[in-house]
């Protein structure tokens, strides 16, 4: 048995001691478990070959980077490439050079699976991830119908529908973003109808952006009449008026809401004031309360007596607090302070306010950006939680993360290998039998998380009849809490999620709720439920076969001896039938060794 092996493409001198290797299956590890199949500690002879490949990073003055980068790997056993782009990492250098390799698992899907990956990190964009708030619900597949507490009176206008951030959105930003694409059976189809209302009602930064208004002096305005400048900020939501004369304002009309509101302001004002001497002088400007002398920026003599100034004031102001009360008429003026001068605006000086306000709350009618408002949940448990919601395994390819179903195993006997002939032993008896999988009990108990505002009990329990398991545990729980329906489960009830109550005073109340997940369907009109997603339901109709594989299991560890090329073309999710025994096994492990001699560790099915 001779092995080769290169490092970006260099042959590197080896040993006489060979590569030993280990390839595993994810037939039942756990997501957040799935690491590449990978090599022992690898020990290269200190050849003068070898140390260049290295780039010289043995000697301490040495500048390489080697050390601190993955490199391109490839395995050759008996000429045959067994492993092909294998992750190269340099341990140390000592009497030996000491490398190790992996495989199976790229480095985007090692960090997709770290734990560390959130969902909010996914590409989320503020210019198409948006709905407008309404209190109208199921109007289109991003608002489906959602019971959320909400009453249609005058005290709502900041309780809204909610929308929804589907699966296969998610899906697609996780290819987006990591180049890898989520695959699932197409038995399964709920899989794409599946999502996460958006709970909370955060607001973004966007929001601040959308609520900015600029209003303009349009109208030339003098000290001559009744007319004054001013801004008037309305009662029924955050909007506002526009600057004209208090007649014109007159018409807008009395709103009974209250609102207070935190704003900035920014006051951009041209005036003109004649000034006859000697009685005349050019007066300040009164904002808020508050006196500002302008800037003078031409004066132009009109006779012996008269002189016209032109003032600018740029006047700014932050944290505004602004108090309407219902039926009050309350304006945002500014004017100047009576004199015995002509003073006078014009429309063609672009004078202007702008009013930025602090908006703390979303209204109805405000646009709900997502990116404010996804849930701290982390990528690897969204995955997880589909995986045992439906009872699946999870294999790689490059490029891809592929759930199955465990009856995909079985359905594969088929095409099984037949190792009998490549069995080492004689004596028909394996070299080591086990009875009992990790972590299983005799009761598994699937949880949903726990939320004081869901009623109904939608947990539910897989029971393995050995007695020598322990009596109980807690097999998962779900990072997302259950749903109850409002009304009957139906075909037209729907799913009821109260984050809104009403005080004694009739106003709305927000409510934090834990995530939840949905099915969301089309039927006259967009709907969500949870019916089908108690963990009794999903249990009976998806895990039967996995069921299968736990009950009274045998797990047997067998020397097989297989050749290179069994290694190059093996697929460990098919499995292995051996005469001796009669029977067929799902491979969970190989171990490689010397004389194409392995350890090999088999779960019979």
């Amino acid at each position: 048995m001779r092995d080769e092996l290169y490092i970006n493409n260099q042959r590197v001198d080896m040993s006489e001691s060979g590569i030993n290797l280990t390839f595993r299956s994810n037939l039942l590890s756990d997501i957040s478990k799935i690491v590449s199949n990978y090599s022992y500690t690898i020990k290269l002879p200190k050849t003068a070959n070898n140390l260049r490949i290295t780039s010289g990073a043995v000697f301490p003055s040495s500048e390489s980077s080697f050390p601190y980068l993955v490199h391109a790997g490839r395995v050759l056993r008996d000429g045959i490439v067994i492993i092909d782009n294998a992750n190269v990492i340099l341990l140390s250098i000592g009497e030996n050079i000491e490398i190790t390799l992996s495989w199976g698992a790229s480095s985007n899907l090692q960090e997709l699976v770290s734990g560390n990956a959130k969902l909010r990190d996914l590409p989320f964009s503020d210019d198409t991830d948006k709905v407008v708030t309404s209190v109208l619900p199921g109007s289109s597949p991003m608002m489906p119908y959602i019971d959320w507490g909400i009453e249609i009176n005058e005290s709502t206008w900041n309780a809204f529908n909610h929308p929804v951030l589907t699966l296969s959105t998610i899906f697609q930003r996780i290819k987006n973003k990591y180049d890898i694409e989520i695959v699932y059976p197409e038995s399964i189809e709920k899989i794409a109808g599946l999502c996460i209302p958006l709970t909370s009602q955060n607001v973004a930064e966007q929001n601040q952006i959308d609520e900015k208004r600029t209003f303009y002096v349009e109208k030339e305005l003098t000290n001559n009449s009744q007319d004054r400048t001013f801004v008037q900020l309305r009662k029924d939501g955050n909007q506002y008026c526009y600057i004209g004369d208090f007649e014109e304002l007159q018409n807008v009309g009395i709103y009974a809401n209250h609102i207070d509101i935190v704003c900035d302001m920014d006051l951009h004002l041209i005036v003109y004031q004649e000034i006859t001497f000697p009685y005349g002088y050019v007066v300040p400007l009164l904002f808020m309360g508050n006196e500002y002398t302008g800037e003078t920026l031409s004066e132009e003599v009109i006779d012996t007596n008269r002189t016209l100034f032109k003032i600018k004031y740029d006047i700014q102001i932050s944290g505004v607090d602004l108090s309407i009360e219902p039926n009050i008429e309350q304006c945002l003026r500014f004017n100047l302070i009576k004199a015995s001068t002509l003073v006078y605006t014009s429309s063609s000086d672009n004078s202007y306010i702008n009013i930025n306000p602090h908006v703390e709350e979303l209204r109805q009618g405000a646009t709900f950006y997502f990116s404010a408002n996804i849930p701290d949940l982390k990528l690897t448990d969204i995955l997880k939680s589909i995986k045992n919601m439906y009872g699946l395994y999870v294999t790689t390819e490059p490029g891809k993360f592929i759930y199955h179903e465990y009856k995909e195993v079985y359905s594969k006997k088929s095409v099984a290998y037949d190792w009998s002939q490549k069995l080492v032993s004689k004596v028909n008896v394996p070299n080591t039998t086990e009875y009992r999988l990790d972590e299983i009990a005799q009761s598994n108990l699937f949880k949903y998380k726990e939320d004081d505002t869901v009623k109904g009990l939608y947990d539910g329990v897989i029971n393995v009849n050995d007695k020598t398991l322990d009596a109980e545990r807690e097999a998962y729980t779900s990072i997302f809490a259950g749903t109850d329906e409002y009304g009957k489960p139906s075909n037209s009830s729907y799913a009821y999620i109260p984050i809104y109550h009403y005080n004694d005073s009739g106003e709305v109340e927000y409510d934090d709720v834990e995530p939840r997940i949905l099915y969301r369907q089309y039927n006259r009109t967009w709907r969500t439920t949870f019916i089908g997603l108690g963990w009794e339901a999903l249990i009976s109709e998806y895990y039967g076969s996995y069921i299968d594989f736990i009950t009274k299991a045998k797990i047997i560890t067998e020397t097989i001896k297989l050749s290179p090329v069994d290694l190059k073309n093996i697929d460990l999710y098919i499995p292995v039938y051996l005469r001796q025994y009669g029977t067929y096994f799902a491979i969970l492990e190989i171990k490689t060794g010397d004389n194409n001699l392995c350890d090999v560790k088999l779960l019979k099915l």
